[in-house]
């Protein structure tokens, strides 16, 4: 039985020798890395928070759900977190965590969370009767945690302090604007100035009031002596001047 021998030429000899010699380097390279929940909640709480305009200290996230652990393998693992659903910065939104081994995507997992901030509302400090006209003691600056910003809220005692209440309200009731209303300082059927400028002539006379007016409101004014009615906006208390 003859034997045949094969014989490689040496550059194919030196390019097994080299994949064989480095194989293992190359497959130990590799390792399993494990991403805990903790780890992952931690990386969105981070990401929404430098994103977050508002004070320090003022802002909370809550997560909808726990987060997953997540396993991968790779020489040089990396990872980011955006945003990719509803707000940054206040109410319901969705984080991706993506997890990268040099720059090539391997995996990502979707967070959902809801973002707070703390406001300010003026609260009643006690029962209030419908027409009553506000006083410090009346109310409480408290804060709250909102998902949104209110339209409407008062978020000051200078905002509620002074004005009339439109309805009853119950104790601890947040107080909003519709529920208020500046106090008249022009009566109906009562006598108010009426004054008229041009130039350096200046005419003041006496007229009725044919409805309730406020600070830099526009009311109709009877005029006392020609009983003509007149358009005029209220500059002060019982003062009104004509507009044209």
């Amino acid at each position: 039985m003859k034997h045949h021998t094969i014989l490689f030429p040496a550059a194919f000899v030196a390019a097994v020798v080299f994949i064989l010699v480095n194989a293992g380097p190359l497959h130990a390279a590799l390792q399993t890395v494990r991403i805990s929940a903790g780890q992952i909640q931690e990386a969105v709480h981070r990401a929404a928070m430098s994103q977050n305009p508002s004070p320090q200290g003022t802002v909370r996230v809550i997560f909808s759900s726990p987060a997953q652990e997540m396993r991968v393998q790779g020489e040089k693992i990396s990872q980011e977190v955006v945003p990719v659903q509803g707000n940054p910065f206040l109410g319901h939104g969705q984080y991706a965590v993506r997890i990268y081994d040099r720059g090539v995507f391997l995996a990502e997992q979707r967070v959902s969370v809801v973002i707070e901030t703390q406001r300010d509302v003026v609260m009643s400090a006690r029962s209030l009767s419908r027409n009553s006209r506000l006083a410090p003691g009346d109310i409480q600056v408290v804060k709250r945690w909102v998902r949104r910003i209110p339209t409407q809220a008062v978020t000051d005692a200078d905002g509620a302090v002074g004005k009339m209440l439109r309805v009853n309200v119950a104790p601890h009731t947040e107080i909003t604007q519709p529920m208020l209303r500046e106090i008249p300082v022009v009566r109906k059927g009562a006598p108010v100035r009426i004054l008229y400028e041009s130039g350096p002539m200046r005419i003041v006379t006496l007229g009725v009031s044919e409805e309730d007016g406020q600070d830099g409101g526009t009311v109709r004014v009877r005029n006392t002596s020609s009983r003509k009615i007149l358009h005029a906006r209220v500059i002060g208390d019982s003062t009104v001047q004509l507009v044209f």
